[in-house]
């Protein structure tokens, strides 16, 4: 193999590699699908049920988040982010009544 052309497969390699690990540098997850079974985007009304989100992410990875009482005053809310490209989020909540088996009391 000729220098040129070895130094043309490395290029060839390098630019591969940084395509294929691009994803995993912004620390958030991307996803091609998101199903949030509380209609999560977020919104208010989902913390007073349990949900689960789910999907599978760009790099064809399943994943599965369920909401959970952290302990009895706060809840882990999981929503899926429709923004492109879509993410899925969670957020603290305070739960006015308290939390129980992943939801507030309303």
């Amino acid at each position: 193999m000729e220098t040129k052309d070895k130094l043309i497969l490395g290029l060839v390699i390098l630019v591969i590699s940084i395509v294929a690990f691009s994803a995993g540098i912004t620390g958030k997850t991307v996803m091609t699908s998101c199903f949030d079974s509380d209609n999560g985007d977020l919104n208010i009304n989902e913390i007073y049920q349990q949900g689960t989100i789910s999907g599978t992410s760009e790099n064809n990875i399943d994943f599965e988040r369920t909401d959970y009482c952290v302990d009895d005053t706060y809840l882990k809310e999981y929503g899926c982010n429709r923004e492109k490209p879509a993410r899925y989020e969670s957020r603290l909540v305070i739960c006015e009544n308290g939390c129980s088996e992943g939801f507030c009391i309303k």
